[in-house]
């Protein structure tokens, strides 16, 4: 984990993950004072982004967390739904997905 600040996220993740998110993405602490003359203090803290929401996320989403910058969640495009990349498949074989494209035959290309 050294030396690395940014860390993304796709949909489907496991628990352990999720998790790891939960944690990197920090805490919120909110600090309320209930009047000014009074020291009573109430104090919440929570996370900014809990476990289930990184799983949660739908599938055309990214978790970004990035070094002290707050996490965003992105949207994403799948490169084979982009008309640029579409001739990718042509080459080198199709992509493995899920449901009935699993019965496709795919090309194994040496690099």
């Amino acid at each position: 984990q050294g030396g690395f600040t940014t860390y993304l996220c796709y949909s489907g993740s496991d628990q352990e993950t999720a998790r790891f998110f939960e944690a990197v993405s920090g805490k919120v602490i909110d600090i309320r004072k209930d009047k000014l003359e009074e020291v009573k203090e109430h104090r919440q803290e929570y996370n900014l982004l809990n476990a289930d929401a990184v799983r949660r996320i739908a599938d055309a989403q990214a978790v970004l967390v990035s070094a002290n910058k707050n996490p965003a969640i992105l949207e994403t495009l799948p490169y084979f739904a982009h008309k640029r990349y579409a001739k990718i498949p042509a080459r080198f074989g199709r992509a493995h997905v899920k449901g009935a494209a699993e019965q496709v035959r795919t090309k194994r290309v040496s690099l």
